[in-house]
């Protein structure tokens, strides 16, 4: 069914993106849609953490529609729905472009690189975990709990 049938109108940035971005590899975008709502997300995969796009975006969507764009405005920034030049620099810079009845939110979840874990060879450790630390204080606080 097409937005204009269910009486849905497609925001601006959203279509103006998929013609900019559309043809890129790693350009996904998705809808989820509950009774008469529809949430829809843009992203490029190579730099989003798309493994938080369920726990972070979809699911408390489901669990508290009523105030989802509280929630996303919490967890990201209002964009205006005709301001396509940042939206299109909020998806390049590992943003999450989220339009909701009319509303468009750009929602940080940008990918964290990080070198992994590696045993130490500098110095002798007679006793204790042979990890070293990383620049990820994530990863740091992650290996010495283990």
């Amino acid at each position: 069914m097409k937005r204009e049938q269910s009486g849905q109108k497609e925001p601006a940035v959203w279509r103006v993106l998929q013609e900019q971005f559309g043809g890129m590899a790693d350009y996904r975008s998705q809808s989820v849609k509950q009774d008469n709502s529809e949430l829809m997300l843009a992203y490029l995969e190579s730099i989003v953490d798309s493994k938080l796009i369920p726990e972070r975006l979809v699911k408390p969507y489901y669990e508290n529609k009523a105030i989802y764009a509280q929630y996303l405005a919490a967890l990201g920034r209002p964009l205006q729905d005709r301001d396509v030049q940042q939206a299109a620099q909020a998806m390049l810079s590992g943003q999450v472009i989220c339009c909701l009845d009319g509303q468009v939110f750009a929602c940080e979840l940008r990918k964290k690189e990080a070198s992994p874990v590696g045993e130490a060879k500098v110095e002798k450790t007679v006793l204790g975990p042979k990890d070293t630390l990383t620049e990820s204080l994530d990863s740091n606080l992650i290996s010495s709990s283990r």
